[in-house]
């Protein structure tokens, strides 16, 4: 019998979205392609089904699987359009999820993943990395929860709208107490991942 895997991180909805993206995003992020080359082929990276990154269903094959598929909001994206950037990842995501329902399930709660897997399918679970948006709209917060993001990080390495990333000192801003109260709220998840440790302590204290 194979041990379900539940992955909490991947990058492959942003490196199969990429080339979905508007082309001013893709020219703020000064990239045609998710990785530097990536547009020299893309025809291994655009579906779920099979690809040449990370996660792909023929590399999970009959695998009881749930997988956390992060946007990633690049720190050069600015944030009056990182919610564009976000929603056109995801869209492409949910998108190719649908395409395969036979093999993967948009979940919309953590109580969906179970039955996704009893049914041998990929659960396909929306987070975002570097939610910078929410400084400019907290309503975002309720929103996506309800579309299916189930977990969120505030920060990627640079300072940012919400918290410091490692690379930097500062605490949570005022924007960023708010979106957490706000996720907590909505019952979005945080990941600290990314957070200096001046953030870490203060939202675990």
């Amino acid at each position: 019998m194979a041990y379900p895997v539940f992955d909490l991180h991947c990058d492959t909805a942003d490196r199969i979205g990429w080339a979905t993206l508007d082309l001013d995003l893709r020219f703020t992020a000064g990239t045609d392609g998710y990785f530097p080359g990536d547009e020299t082929h893309p025809q291994d990276f655009d579906l779920i089904e099979g690809n040449a990154c990370a996660i792909s269903l023929a590399k999970i094959g009959n695998t009881p699987w749930a997988q956390c598929f992060a946007t990633f909001v690049p720190d050069e994206i600015p944030t009056a359009h990182a919610a564009r950037f976000q929603a056109q990842i995801m869209a492409h995501m949910s998108g190719q999820a649908m395409l395969n329902h036979d093999r993967m399930v948009n979940v919309r709660s953590a109580a969906d993943i179970r039955p996704a897997l009893k049914d041998g399918k990929v659960a396909c679970i929306h987070t975002i990395e570097n939610a910078t948006f929410f400084a400019e709209d907290p309503a975002l917060i309720e929103v996506l929860k309800s579309l299916g993001v189930l977990m969120s990080s505030l920060s990627w390495n640079a300072q940012g709208p919400l918290a410091s990333g490692h690379d930097t000192h500062a605490g949570l801003t005022g924007a960023g107490i708010e979106a957490l109260t706000q996720m907590e709220h909505a019952g979005m998840v945080l990941d600290v991942s990314h957070l200096n440790d001046e953030c870490f302590d203060e939202v675990v204290a």
